[in-house]
C-alpha cells in the first residue's frame, strides 16, 4: 500500500508566498502590456486593485517604487493612467508616466 504524503501548513505557506511574489513582480509587465494596447485597463485596474492603490495612497516610499516599476516598460514619452475606485467611493487615477 502506498501511503499519502501530507503537506502540512509550511507547505502551503510557502506556496502562498511564492504566489504572491508572482503577483506583485508581474504588475510591471502587465501595465507595459497594457500601455501597448495588450491588455484593457480596466481589467488590470480591477486585477491589480490593491497595488495600484497602493501607488495612488500608500507610503512615499512604496508609491515610488510601485511607480517606478510600472513605469520602467513604458514606451518613452508616453504614459498609462488607470482609473481606480478608492475606500471612499471616489475615483483615483494611478498614472506611469516615461519620461
Amino acid at each position: 500500500m502506498t501511503r499519502r504524503k501530507y503537506r502540512g501548513t509550511a507547505y502551503w505557506a510557502g506556496i502562498a508566498l511564492i504566489a504572491a511574489g508572482v503577483y506583485v513582480a508581474l504588475f510591471g509587465p502587465v501595465v507595459w502590456f497594457s500601455a501597448r494596447g495588450h491588455l484593457r485597463r480596466s481589467t488590470v485596474a480591477v486585477l491589480y486593485w490593491p497595488i495600484l492603490w497602493q501607488s495612488v495612497r500608500g507610503p512615499r516610499p512604496m508609491s515610488t517604487l510601485i511607480q517606478w516599476w510600472g513605469s520602467v516598460g513604458v514606451a518613452t514619452g508616453h504614459q498609462v493612467r488607470f482609473e481606480i475606485e478608492n475606500l471612499e467611493g471616489g475615483i483615483s487615477y494611478a498614472d506611469f508616466p516615461r519620461p
